[in-house]
């Protein structure tokens, strides 16, 4: 832990009353239970006192219809600056919860900055592209209607040779894909091991443009439990200043922080959960694979739920009990009734009350090795909360048969397939 952050630590510490601490070398996290929205108004009181200047605020993630909840009915989110030091506030109004996290200042989206705006009508429409990979790695693919990318994921290492080859079959003769954002919802190699193929040359870095990296990091406590993060890490930032981002530099790597909303041309991404909202001691343990210690690493994905056309579409990564159990706690199920919804864990699923929390008329299937709307109760209790899914669901998408393609807003039933992974 630098000066820097031990000094932002002992000052700020006299902003929290009954508070649990807990934290590692690259931030530190502050906890006050029983904070009502005013307490969370005093927080950024005193953090304006301190010197500390606002660099972001999801207030205008309001809901504007009465009947809809929007992320902010949920969860206020705040970060400010100083010296070098982000402090980023997170208050959970169902639990009357506020996080303190205090970490090394790390750069600010522009994609928080913009307002929603309606655009020009266009025949271009938004598509979201479940890809199909080689093994059970994780990848889906939103294309914008501006013509660019966003990346959830994308798979294991050597799953280049297919998916940037199928973005450039998207794009007119000539064009390099533009990828506006790339998601990580865990540093696990089956979701970002991709992107060592820039590293290790198996793929040319100067063929794509990327704009940013975003995923959250945990404390180093958690890495103990699974070290191969580590190296994924440090490929995420050895790419990044191998790449080139559309302004001819090199693209920023960003943390997501829960509660925030990104802009991308006329689509927006909340940050439903992250990490830092998760004790070390809440990490699920399992004997999964007869390996706990990386079940236990899957709790810190990310989830991301995507607002398109005025439907909703939920991303969870590798998700297990731990986050699901935060997730429904801060959450209520109106705010997961949803257009479509991934299924967690490369379709492993492996929690019942999560799958029973959530509506989703359409399920995306993640895992070449399950293909059908029969897929789950044919697996063994693993899948059984798929078929739970199943049941309230109107459509089951995989992509065995070929990539599968939603474009927005969807139908049901009115899915696109794409080519096939002749790889398969």
């Amino acid at each position: 832990m630098t000066d820097k952050l031990q000094n932002a630590i002992k000052e700020l510490n006299t902003t929290t009353r009954e508070a649990v601490h807990y934290g590692e070398g690259n931030y530190i996290i502050t906890v006050a239970y029983d904070t009502e929205a005013m307490g969370y108004k005093v927080y950024e009181g005193r953090l304006r006192e301190y010197g500390y200047t606002l660099s972001y605020d999801n207030e205008h993630c309001r809901s504007t219809w009465i009947q809809r909840k929007e992320i902010y009915d949920y969860v206020r989110c705040s970060s400010y600056e100083k010296d070098g030091i982000q402090c980023t506030l997170t208050h959970v109004n169902k639990t009357q919860t506020t996080y303190l996290c205090i970490c090394e200042a790390l750069p600010v989206s522009k994609h928080l900055k913009r307002r929603y705006q309606i655009p020009e009508k266009r025949e271009t429409k938004t598509t979201l592209h479940n890809v199909p990979l080689k093994s059970f790695g994780n990848s889906l693919l939103i294309r914008l209607k501006n013509g660019h990318f966003i990346i959830s994921d994308g798979g294991l290492p050597g799953e280049s040779e297919f998916l940037f080859p199928y973005m450039k079959n998207l794009l007119p003769e000539g064009e390099k894909p533009v990828i506006e954002a790339w998601f990580i919802s865990h540093l696990h190699v089956d979701h970002c091991g991709i992107i060592r193929d820039f590293v290790d040359g198996t793929w040319d870095p100067d063929s794509v443009i990327v704009d940013g990296f975003y995923y959250s990091l945990p404390g180093e406590s958690v890495f103990e439990l699974d070290m191969g993060p580590i190296k994924d890490e440090e490929n995420v930032r050895k790419a990044a200043k191998l790449l080139k981002s559309s302004d001819g530099t090199h693209p920023d790597i960003y943390r997501p922080r829960m509660g925030q909303r990104y802009y991308f041309d006329d689509i927006s991404i909340d940050i439903v959960f992250t990490q830092e909202q998760l004790p070390p001691n809440c990490y699920f343990s399992t004997d999964f694979l007869k390996d706990t210690k990386r079940a236990n690493f899957n709790d810190s994905s990310t989830w991301c739920m995507l607002n398109i056309e005025e439907q909703k579409v939920l991303l969870t990564g590798d998700a297990d009990k731990g986050s699901m159990d935060h997730v429904m706690n801060m959450y209520d199920k109106d705010y997961f009734k949803l257009t479509a919804v991934d299924t967690a864990h490369h379709s492993w699923n492996p929690y019942m009350p999560f799958s029973r929390f959530v509506e989703a008329e359409v399920i995306i299937v993640t895992d070449k090795r399950l293909a059908t709307p029969s897929f789950a109760p044919q697996t063994g209790n693993w899948y059984y909360p798929n078929a739970v899914l199943a049941e309230k669901a109107k459509e089951v998408l995989a992509f065995k048969e070929g990539a599968v393609i939603m474009e927005f807003p969807y139908k049901v039933g009115s899915f696109k397939r794409g080519i096939k992974n002749s790889r398969n």
